[in-house]
C-alpha cells in the first residue's frame, strides 16, 4: 500500500517524462538530404521534431529536463525507502511451515471459534506470511471468550483489539510462538493494523449517527 508522498514522487516523475517525450521524441526519420555542407551544419536533428522549441533543438532544454528526470528518480526512490522503513519488508512463507499455520487450516479454525463464541470473520489475509485475521464480536462477553480461544489455540500470535461501531475487534497475526526479530515485529504491526482499517464491519453494526 503505497503512501501518499510516494504516490507524488511517482505522479511527478510520470509528469516529467511525458514532458520531455512529447517535446523530444518524434518519429523516427532519415537524415535530411543537404546540397551543401552550410545546409547540413544548420539542418535540424531527425529526432527534434519540427514544431519543438529552439533550446530544445540546441540541446540546453534537454539537457535541464534530463537533470531534473534524475532528481524526480532520486525523490521517487527516497520515497519507497521511507515507506519501507514504516511499512517493513514482506515476509516470505517459509518452506516448512506447520500445516496449521497455512491458510485451510487457520480458516477453518477461525470459522469453528466464531461460531462458538458468536463471532465474525472480517477478513482473512495470507498473501504473506503468517497468516493476518480480524474478527468481530457484538457482546464484549463474545469478544473475551473468543479471544482466550484464539489465544489457546494460537499463543503468542502478534495482534491488537479495539472498538469500530458497536463491534470489538481483534486483528492478530497466526504465527509459531517464537520469539520475532525487530524487523518481522515491524511488518507483523504493520500488517495488523492495516488488517484493522480495511476489514469493514457488518453494516448493521455500524453506531448510529
Amino acid at each position: 500500500m503505497r503512501t501518499a508522498a510516494t504516490n507524488l514522487a511517482a505522479f511527478a516523475l510520470g509528469s516529467l517524462l511525458a514532458v520531455a517525450g512529447s517535446w523530444v521524441i518524434g518519429d523516427a526519420a532519415p537524415a535530411p538530404s543537404a546540397s551543401s555542407q552550410e545546409e547540413q551544419a544548420h539542418a535540424i536533428p531527425p529526432w527534434v521534431r519540427p514544431d519543438c522549441p529552439e533550446e530544445v533543438a540546441d540541446g540546453s532544454r534537454l539537457d535541464d529536463l534530463t537533470h531534473q528526470l534524475e532528481e524526480k528518480r532520486q525523490q521517487l526512490s527516497a520515497a519507497w525507502a521511507r515507506e519501507e522503513n514504516y511499512t517493513g519488508k514482506a515476509l516470505e512463507w517459509p518452506q516448512d511451515v506447520e500445516p496449521r499455520f497455512e491458510e485451510e487450516a487457520v480458516a477453518t479454525f477461525l470459522e469453528a471459534s466464531t461460531a462458538r463464541t458468536g463471532g465474525t470473520i472480517l477478513g482473512i489475509d495470507c498473501g504473506e506470511y503468517p497468516c493476518v485475521a480480524t474478527i468481530a464480536w457484538k457482546d464484549s462477553k463474545d469478544a473475551g471468550a473468543g479471544m482466550d480461544d484464539l489465544s489457546k489455540t494460537y499463543p503468542g500470535g502478534h495482534g491488537g483489539t479495539g472498538t469500530k461501531g458497536r463491534a470489538y475487534v481483534q486483528s492478530r497475526a497466526f504465527g509459531p510462538d517464537v520469539e520475532s526479530t525487530p524487523d518481522e515485529l515491524q511488518r507483523l504491526g504493520f500488517r495488523v493494523r492495516e488488517s484493522m482499517e480495511l476489514f469493514p464491519i457488518p453494516a448493521d453494526w455500524k453506531r448510529e449517527e
